[in-house]
């Protein structure tokens, strides 16, 4: 269990009121605009307590570690890093860790536990619920039962452990659930989600420390309790708690009428026993104390304005400045649903604001039927007759408010189509009725005879069933509404009823499992009762219209059955109409001969051939196939050899052969071709280029020993292009001749076997640059400012994800994530800051680097593109040393000290200036 309140340390630092944390600029982020956490994001960075990620990104979606949550907790609580254990409390979290001081402080205020295995869990995702646990841990309240007040759908799958944390998180407005009133316990906290919680936290508390105790005790730092093996750690509160001042979360709804009277919702901690509510002077015309952290009062008239509500408990007074809001003026924002029938009586809700105490609703000159005062923003309406757009007015003691056009009175009822038109005398069809002003239909009616049924899809659409009829006729068709009687123009024809009849079915035969579906044609098919084959009936069937029946075949014995519809005016039969195969069979293949290379489509013809799966010509399986219907399948035929191959297909009821049923035939042999001929590599003297090409042969030829040429060129038009002497491989390695020229690759690809040689290709020019990016700066200086600067003197951005730097001192590469995008732009610089630096310095891109655990030797950078080394440069503890002008490139030779001028320590002036 906790052994004591968290809600010390916070009201003991008094939070964003006394921190000492170095404020950095303002930083303006270019991935924030669309997080819903903007406003926190960019307050929390500027306080020094959330960073962003380089190149002007927050990356809001993205998630975070457990470890550097307790940075980010650390900070915002403004823990005492200072004197933390030397012997690490987690085996995970060694004291050379950049998040040892942070995760030790927050153990040790009692806000974060770890593992049954003894290890903090590095590395791991925050997860929402112990975000939860840990916020709610930090405001030392006694969330003791509160789990009972959940009401998220998946309230059962948030961990035993963090049950009352988070329904007491959502009590005071730090957590909400999604749209779906789901809560997700287990899903991951992204950076925007913390930022937000973080800043809601830190409001909450800052807003409401005591008045009167401004010189808050320092708390005891007593040894939090063992780990119970959860994650977010569980259980309750013991000990003696000291008494701790009130405070207000929120107040809903938050404005009103000056004239009062409207009820609001206070939310808070610690208001139990409260003997006064108010409303800047003005005392609550009565209130309620719900519970320890909700009251309900009743607002006593004010003047337009916001003013402080204040809750007086015998722990002393809390307040919420600007928490209530008197409305100057009652206003209309909107009217839902916005418009209706002209006889009216149907409800609408008016949206505004100061609308207590109304005294008149009005749709035009008309005054609404009935009205009720919901709230203060809320007002629901009987809506009387009338005719077109009106303006809607509420009179209340703050004036008449207005919306002008606000509502609609629809036109008529009218019908426009019915679809289909007619049908069978003996009904039970479904048409569909289009036309206008169909909601709140009572009746639907075919020559004055009610449907079976119907349906009202839509202010546009009904759908309904017909009923019978007695002779064959037209008749009219009428939708009784709210609006009046529409009537059909040309109305529904019945069709004399006829003997049912089957003309056709498709497909006409299948396995004797059963199971596939067929299509069963004719006339008079409406109303059917029952379907057929032979004496077995069809698993399930639907009459899609009075000619069409779907249905699907039952198992049934080898042999042509008889097919049967029952309907309402007899009994159709098709003699022989469906056939069950005893086995599969293939009775022909058209065309029956192709091209070795294959690629072409056959349409194979037989019987018995639903559910195929597989195709095969000869051994080889075809490239892809379609069953058509039980006698054809259409398929991709696969490359082969010369020459006759049986073709076979797979099915249930075994496998269909047809013995030499396709022939191979071979086409003129043709010569290889090359495409997509590149050159690959660093264009920098010194480095060696490939070329590379995708070799193609029509007859599949092996590639033999295919031929190369490199040569050099004044310009990408090939000016004075020359073979390179002794360069016919595959590679070639640029020397200083190269400098400035532009390179081409050439190959000319040879079959192993056939044709053997084909035409030459020539790659597109790759320009040799002169120029490459190196190690401009390097600055050491105080706490975590450390950073390094490269130099761009190239005419071409460079992808910095290909940049890695290796460190003498054998921690991690310094690398870029894919993620970030990082480009390091055409001469220009770019900058690397430890990430948790938030000193005055911005740079371009922070990691965590961590050169600030040993300070004791110097540590030799070697910067990479891809595998290749560019510059050599050195990091010595507590100087800054620049590159010497007029250099273009790196050393990747050895380490120069000439090359470099020390600038003194901690010399930040001209990082993101160096010129060439």
């Amino acid at each position: 269990m906790i052994k004591k309140n968290i809600i010390n340390v916070v009201t003991t630092v008094t939070l964003l009121s006394s921190f000492t944390l170095p404020v950095q600029a303002a930083t303006s982020f270019v991935d924030i605009d669309n997080s819903y956490a903007k406003d926190a994001i960019q307050k929390l960075v500027n306080e020094g307590i959330l960073n962003g990620i380089g190149e002007g990104k927050f990356s809001p979606t993205g998630t975070i570690t457990r470890q550097d949550f307790a940075i980010v907790l650390a900070k915002a609580l403004n823990l005492d890093t200072n004197h933390v254990p030397s012997t690490p409390t987690f085996s995970d979290i060694p004291p050379n860790h950049y998040a040892f001081k942070y995760i030790e402080a927050a153990v040790k205020a009692g806000l974060i536990k770890g593992n049954e295995d003894g290890t903090f869990g590095n590395g791991q995702n925050l997860s929402r619920q112990d975000m939860a646990v840990i916020f709610v841990r930090a405001l030392g309240v006694d969330a003791t039962g509160k789990a009972a007040n959940l009401k998220f759908s998946d309230a059962a799958s948030i961990s035993d452990y963090a049950k009352d944390a988070v329904a007491y998180a959502v009590e005071l407005g730090l957590l909400v659930g999604d749209s779906e009133n789901s809560f997700n316990p287990k899903g991951i906290a992204d950076r925007q989600a913390v930022a937000l919680v973080t800043s809601k936290f830190l409001k909450a508390v800052e807003k409401h420390k005591a008045p009167d105790n401004p010189n808050n005790p320092t708390p005891s730092q007593q040894t939090p309790p063992p780990t119970n093996g959860n994650t977010g750690g569980g259980g309750g509160h013991g000990g003696s708690t000291p008494a701790v001042s009130p405070m207000i979360i929120s107040i809903t709804p938050s404005s009103g009428s000056i004239v009062g009277g409207n009820t609001v919702t206070i939310t808070g901690t610690r208001l139990a026993g409260a003997t006064a509510v108010k409303f800047g002077e003005a005392s609550a015309v009565s209130f309620t104390v719900v519970s320890d952290t909700q009251i309900t009062a009743v607002v006593p008239r004010g003047s337009a304005g916001a003013v402080t509500v204040s809750v007086t408990t015998p722990n002393g007074t809390a307040s919420l400045t600007g928490g209530y809001t008197y409305a100057a003026t009652s206003s209309i924002t909107s009217i839902s649903p916005s418009s209706g029938s002209v006889v009216g009586g149907n409800t609408v809700t008016i949206t505004g604001t100061g609308l207590t105490g109304a005294t008149a609703v009005k749709f035009g000159e008309a005054s609404a039927v009935s009205f009720t005062v919901v709230s203060d923003t809320q007002i629901t309406a009987v809506v009387p007759a009338g005719s077109g757009a009106v303006t809607v007015s509420v009179a209340t003691p703050n004036g008449t408010a207005s919306l002008t056009g606000g509502y609609t009175y629809a036109a008529a009822s009218s019908i426009t189509s019915i679809s289909p038109s007619s049908g069978s005398t003996a009904g039970g069809n479904t048409v569909t009725i289009t036309g206008t002003g169909l909601t709140g239909a009572t009746a639907v009616k075919f020559g004055g005879v009610d449907a079976v049924s119907f349906t009202v899809d839509s202010d546009t659409q009904i759908t309904t069933t017909v009923p019978a009829a007695t002779t064959a006729d037209t008749v009219t068709v009428s939708v009784t509404t709210p609006n009046g009687t529409a009537n059909s123009v040309g109305g529904y024809t019945y069709v004399a009823a006829s003997n049912p009849s089957i003309t056709s079915i498709s497909p006409s035969s299948g396995s004797t499992a059963g199971g596939n579906t067929v299509t069963i044609t004719g006339t008079g098919l409406t109303g059917a009762t029952a379907v057929k084959f032979g004496e077995a009936s069809a698993v399930s069937f639907t009459v899609v219209s009075d000619t069409q029946i779907t249905a699907v075949v039952p198992a049934g014995s080898a042999g042509a059955v008889t097919a049967s519809v029952a309907t309402p005016n007899g009994t159709a039969s098709l003699t022989g109409g469906y056939t069950y195969a005893t086995a599969s069979s293939i009775t022909s293949i058209s065309p029956s001969s192709g091209p070795v290379v294959g690629g072409n489509t056959v349409t194979i013809t037989g019987t018995g051939l639903t559910g195929a799966t597989a195709v095969k010509f000869g051994e080889t399986y075809a490239t892809s196939f379609t069953i058509n219907s039980s006698t054809q399948i259409t398929a991709t035929v696969p490359a082969g050899t010369a020459g006759a191959v049986n073709v076979s297909i797979t099915t249930p009821i075994g496998t269909a052969n047809l013995t030499n049923g396709y022939t191979y035939v071979s086409a003129a042999n043709q010569a290889p071709t090359a495409d997509n001929v590149v050159i690959k590599g660093t264009t920098m003297v010194g480095q060696t280029l490939t070329g590379s090409y995708t070799y193609n042969d029509a007859e599949s030829d092996g590639e033999g020993t295919s031929t190369f040429k490199w040569y050099r060129a004044d310009d990408e038009a090939g000016t004075n292009k020359v073979a390179i002497t002794g360069a016919t491989s595959k590679t070639y390695t640029l020397v200083s001749k190269d400098e400035g020229q532009y390179i081409f690759f050439e190959v000319t690809p040879v079959a192993s076997t056939g044709t053997t040689t084909g035409a030459p290709v020539v790659s597109a020019a790759n320009k040799i640059v002169t120029k490459t990016l190196f190690i401009s700066e390097v600055v050491w200086g105080d706490g975590f400012l450390q950073g390094i600067e490269l130099y761009n003197p190239t005419d071409e951005d460079i992808d910095a994800t290909k940049v890695h730097i290796e460190r003498s001192d054998g921690g991690d590469d310094i690398t870029f994530s894919p993620e970030s995008g990082a480009v390091i732009r055409s001469a220009n610089t770019f900058t690397i800051g430890e990430s948790i630096y938030s000193g005055e310095v911005n740079f371009d891109y922070y990691e965590m680097m961590g050169f600030y655990n040993d300070d004791s030797q110097s540590i030799q950078l070697k910067l990479y593109y891809g595998d290749q080394l560019l510059d050599i440069a050195e990091f010595v503890p507590y100087q800054s040393l620049g590159r010497i002008s007029g250099t273009v490139r790196g050393n990747t030779n050895s380490y120069d000290s000439a090359e470099w001028i020390n600038k003194g320590q901690g010399y930040t002036d001209d990082l993101n200036s160096y010129t060439p």
